[in-house]
């Protein structure tokens, strides 16, 4: 990498990044509408093992490519201090753990996915019972909401298993950078560079100090105009 050629660099890295991230999110969406589609779910195993792992691995090496390179380049001022954000937080034994993530965020799709009640003397998703939420007939609408929340309920032991085996994984990542909390990897991880955890613990704050008794007051004035 030269500074004659690092344009034409980035622009060839970011074609390939662009590629994959395409392939990606094709095969997730293919995963999401249908949970059930094993050949899609296969597929996106497939890509996440042998493809992006590996693909993560040498985007590394091209990181630290042009970090040593010392080239500048116009307007790259932002997308350099990510570049060297996530050369600081690359780990290889990480990448077979984010896979493995990956793989119980399936499982949780799956899960969801396949949520129905009866209704109406027929089987009906919960997003369609969701729409039943939307008519006017009150006592509709709560038996709609109970079945839906009654059926989530049912999820509940293997979503806390599925959650207690994606905490630890999230904790050895952290771990294997020297972190104490996944919270610490991720706000590295998502590049928030200009504010704090401490910040949003603020802003968290400062709604519940003045903009919930403010939309409570909102709420209270509709409930009496619609007399409820």
């Amino acid at each position: 990498v030269t500074q004659d050629n690092a344009e034409t660099w980035l622009k060839d890295w970011s074609q390939l990044s662009n590629v994959l991230g395409e392939v990606s999110n094709r095969l997730y969406v293919a995963t999401s509408v249908n949970t059930a589609d094993e050949v899609s779910e296969k597929q996106l195993q497939v890509f996440l093992r042998d493809i992006a792992e590996s693909a993560s691995a040498e985007e590394e090496l091209l990181r630290q490519k042009l970090i040593e390179s010392g080239v500048t380049v116009a307007g790259m001022e932002n997308p350099m201090r990510q570049i060297k954000s996530d050369s600081n937080l690359f780990c290889a034994e990480n990448l077979p753990l984010n896979t493995e993530l990956a793989d119980y965020s399936m499982e949780y799709d799956k899960l969801c996915g396949s949520r129905s009640v009866q209704w109406d003397g027929k089987e009906i998703t919960l997003h369609e019972a969701d729409m039943v939420l939307e008519e006017s007939d009150r006592s509709r609408r709560e038996a709609a909401w109970k079945a839906s929340q009654n059926r989530i309920l049912e999820d509940r032991q293997p979503l806390n298993e599925l959650w207690t085996k994606m905490f630890a994984i999230r904790g050895k990542i952290a771990a294997n950078k020297g972190m104490n909390t996944f919270e610490q990897y991720m706000w590295q991880a998502l590049h928030r560079f200009d504010y704090t955890p401490e910040d949003c613990a603020s802003f968290r704050q400062a709604i519940l100090d003045h903009v919930v008794p403010a939309a409570k007051e909102v709420y209270e004035i509709r409930k009496r105009r619609l007399n409820r």
